[in-house]
Parts: structure tokens; C-alpha cells; sequence
């Protein structure tokens, strides 16, 4: 079926989701679909852009999901200690928060629980002039600023709804949007190289290996884009370029857990681990001296770089923990000294899962 979801085979049914909704497709002995699918819950919750949708079934009847649960997040601005110096607006279901370049503004995902879908918001960097940014039908996420901080890069599946994203690009001061990228792949921006040229993606192949890859769109030799990072279980992402643009650091699960690496771009070169006991979301200090990520544990890490005459990064040192909110959980200010972090309240306690016994019963209503 054309259709981008997470699949459970059982009780000679295939269950995937598609537009929040659990289906249960029938198939005969030569696995071919027989009559329609018939849904068996309702809101259920998807991880991520390729709809892998939290649910598990068994032989003997049990049916295991998580429904959508989300839970209102604050975006704080924190100083190398953790200490709390500022607040971004009033709390919601925010994701992946945005820095600009030049520090003015805050691009960030909004999750809208009555839809089931994404909006890009533009904030103040004092939390000051919330607006909503797109408009118009499907989800739109992963805002990645132009290194003038004129135009935002974003994702959309407007054109194939719960099917892929494509990636777009929209000037600040609401000018017309168009279309960056567009193939049958699942693509999401993650990050702009500061001359203007490059743009990293986090992509899922429409065919071979369907993991995320880290691929970068050449946006000057006719958006020609070429694979960097595509090892790994689960595979890649939250890449960022250098300022100088000569390294990308990234996070990848090649080792067996997720781990940060900086490696030479465009190459060739070296390959470093920046991470000790697991780590993603890296970012870079504005002057390249200095990489920061999250921890397994849930705590900001700084790491001392060197990238002349030779790449060199120091022991990762912890300065403070997070209570992350979902997404990439935080961005940095140019100086390193600020810390914009969406933090859930501390006392979060577990999602919700529904259950259902003799799920097949409901395949006869």
C-alpha cells in the first residue's frame, strides 16, 4: 500500500496507521489484500514523519498503543550553570527550537493535538511578538534559518499528507513560499552551511535502506543532494556544520547507542567521536571552539574543539541537566553562555497506553 507507516502482522491482518488512525488490512493465503481496511482505534501516536506509529498486537488477541499525549513544555533560557534567566512565551507542545543567526528571533515547532499536526511559530528571542508563520493545510515542521536570518527552510507534507515531506523555504517578512526539495524520499532540513550553499538533510529513502541518512543539498549546482552519514540501525541526524563549514557533527547509532561524531565536509578527512557514554543533538559555539550535546542522562555537555593545524576535541564536561520536552530539545547562543531549552515540567510523569484484549472482535463490527 502507498502508504508510510510502522506494520504489525497478525491474525492474518496487517495493522498500520495512516492519518492518526489504527487499520487493520486483511490479507489471504497469497497476501493479498481482501476487501477493505477496517479501523480498530483511534489517535494514536506516531514518532516521526515516516508515521511509526506506537502500537504493538499479538496472535492471542492483545492490542497495545500509546494514544496522542501531549504535554505543554516552556521554553527557557538557561546560563552554563542551568540557572533559569528568561522565558519564550507561554507554554505549549513545543518542538525543536530555533536560534537565529542573529540572535533576534525564535523559529519552533507547535504541536496542535486537535489536528494531529505540526505549525511553525516565530517568537521574540526576549518571548516577545508570538506569530504563527505557515499557513495552509498538512503539517509543517524542523524550521532551519538561512544564514542571514531571512529565510526559513521547513518541512510539509501539504503535497503527500502523512505520506512525506517535502522541503520548502519561506523569507521572513512573509513573502512566497517554494519548494526546495521534492522526491518520493522522506526529507527534513536540519541545518544551513554560514556561506549560503549547503543544507543538510535528514532523509529516509523511499527505497534500500529505509533508516535516517544524513544527505547534503548542494543549493548552488542545482540542488543536487549527496549521502554523508548512512550507517546504523536507526541511522543519523540533528547534523550541524562547522561555522567555518569545514566539519559536520551529527549523532548516529552505528556504535549500538547513539553517539556524536565530527567528521571533515566536504572531505576528505577524518572521522572523530566527541561523545563518552552516549550522547546526540550537537551544536557548535558561534567561534567552532567549543561543541555541546545532550547526554543519555539528560544532561548539556561541553566539549573543548580544535580544528587547526588538526582536529582535536577535549573530555565532554556536564553543566547542567534538562528535563527535555520532545524533538531537538535545545539550541545554543552564539557565545555559549545562553542555553535556549525546552523543558518539561519536572514532575512529568509517564504517557498513557490503552489496551485492547480481543482486538479481532472488532474486526466483524
Amino acid at each position: 500500500m502507498p502508504w508510510a507507516s510502522s506494520a504489525v502482522f497478525a491474525a492474518d491482518h496487517v495493522l498500520y496507521a495512516r492519518e492518526g488512525a489504527l487499520l487493520a488490512q486483511r490479507l489471504d493465503k497469497r497476501f493479498e489484500s481482501v476487501g477493505e481496511p477496517v479501523p480498530v482505534a483511534q489517535r494514536v501516536s506516531a514518532g516521526t514523519w515516516a508515521n511509526f506509529a506506537n502500537f504493538t498486537a499479538s496472535e492471542s488477541g492483545l492490542l497495545l498503543y500509546a494514544p496522542i499525549f501531549a504535554t505543554p513544555s516552556q521554553l527557557s533560557w538557561l546560563d552554563r550553570g542551568g540557572k533559569q534567566i528568561g522565558s519564550v512565551g507561554e507554554p505549549a507542545v513545543f518542538f525543536n527550537p530555533r536560534l537565529s543567526p542573529d540572535g533576534r528571533r525564535i523559529a519552533v515547532d507547535v504541536f496542535d493535538p486537535a489536528r494531529n499536526g505540526f505549525d511553525v511559530w516565530l517568537y521574540g528571542a526576549d518571548g516577545s511578538g508570538a506569530a504563527k508563520f505557515i499557513f495552509g493545510p498538512g503539517s509543517h515542521a524542523a524550521p532551519v534559518w538561512s544564514p542571514d536570518s531571512q529565510r526559513i527552510a521547513f518541512s510539509s507534507d501539504r503535497k503527500a499528507k502523512n505520506v512525506r515531506p517535502d522541503i520548502w523555504v519561506k523569507p521572513v517578512d512573509g513573502g512566497m513560499e517554494e519548494i526546495l526539495l521534492e522526491n518520493s524520499d522522506n526529507n527534513t532540513p536540519e541545518d544551513w552551511s554560514s556561506d549560503g550553499r549547503f543544507m543538510s538533510v535528514q532523509t529516509i529513502p523511499a527505497q534500500g535502506k529505509r533508516i535516517y541518512q544524513v544527505w547534503v543539498l548542494d543549493l548552488l549546482s542545482g540542488k543536487k543532494a549527496t549521502a554523508v552519514a548512512t550507517g546504523g540501525n536507526n541511522g543519523q541526524g540533528d547534523s550541524r556544520f562547522s561555522p567555518d563549514g569545514r566539519w559536520l557533527a551529527y549523532d548516529s547509532d552505528e556504535s549500538g547507542r547513539y553517539e556524536v561524531y565530527v567528521q571533515a565536509y566536504p572531505g576528505p578527512g577524518g572521522k572523530w567521536q566527541i561523545s563518552a557514554a552516549g550522547g546526540n543533538i550537537p551544536r557548535w559555539r558561534r567561534d567552532g571552539k567549543e561543541i555541546y550535546y545532550l547526554s543519555l542522562d539528560n544532561k548539556i555537555m561541553a566539549v573543548a574543539v580544535e580544528a587547526a593545524p588538526a582536529f582535536h576535541a577535549g573530555a565532554p564536561a556536564p553543566l547542567f541537566a534538562v528535563h527535555p520536552g520532545a524533538g531537538t530539545v535545545y539550541d545554543v547562543a552564539a557565545d555559549g553562555k545562553r542555553f535556549l531549552v525546552n523543558n518539561l515540567p519536572a514532575d512529568q510523569g509517564s504517557p498513557p497506553m490503552s489496551m485492547l484484549v480481543n482486538w479481532t472482535s472488532l474486526l466483524k463490527q
